[in-house]
């Protein structure tokens, strides 16, 4: 599932759990770029999280390779959206998650395929994503991009979606607008990154 150039993911704890429960992490990290802040790695590397051991070896660089989790420093900012009530409500990891994204990327039209977006399962952090037209979607929907962009066949995405729903949180309306979503309403987060099978 390699694609170049890798565009950034941004993304929260509970998505890179939920991810690495259902057996998608690995398949998130060929596609995209993994950036995660601080407040989030430091979460899912306590021990005895699920996965705690897998996502401190993805976070580190070796002698042969790059990490696969970039971990920026976190940067400050004075942008008011730091001063808002439903920003300062939300989880340490949620806040510098989109204080990353806002930092690395230019609000200029991106070419199709490029452009970068969140992760998040959090209902405040998509409340502030759909508020500042920030591009996101939570882990239900990464099965339904890997099969539209012809990585993943029909059976395997409708498995991983139905072990996603087992192990997250998710309303029924999120179920049935994650079931809804055609390959046209995500087009910016498949965008360039297509295999030849479908």
């Amino acid at each position: 599932m390699t694609r170049c150039p890798k565009r950034n993911v941004f993304t929260d704890a509970s998505s890179a759990i939920l991810l690495y429960k259902a057996d998608l992490f690995a398949g998130l990290a060929e596609t995209w770029q993994v950036v995660m802040a601080p407040a989030v790695f430091s979460e899912i590397t306590k021990s005895g999280y699920p996965g705690a051991d897998f996502f401190k070896h993805l976070g580190r660089k070796t002698k042969n390779r790059a990490p696969v989790i970039l971990l920026p420093e976190l940067p400050s900012s004075d942008s008011p959206l730091f001063a808002q009530k439903n920003f300062i409500a939300m989880g340490k990891g949620e806040k510098e998650t989109i204080c990353l994204y806002l930092r690395s990327t230019c609000r200029a039209p991106e070419p199709k395929g490029t452009g970068a977006f969140i992760l998040v399962d959090d209902g405040r952090a998509v409340k502030i994503c759909r508020a500042h037209q920030i591009p996101f979607i939570n882990a239900l929907l990464v099965p339904k991009i890997f099969w539209y962009s012809g990585g993943m066949d029909q059976k395997e995405y409708l498995e991983k979606t139905d072990r996603l729903c087992g192990l997250g949180r998710y309303t029924k309306t999120i179920k049935q607008m994650a079931e809804h979503f055609s390959k046209e309403d995500l087009d910016y987060f498949i965008g360039g990154n297509t295999h030849d099978r479908y």
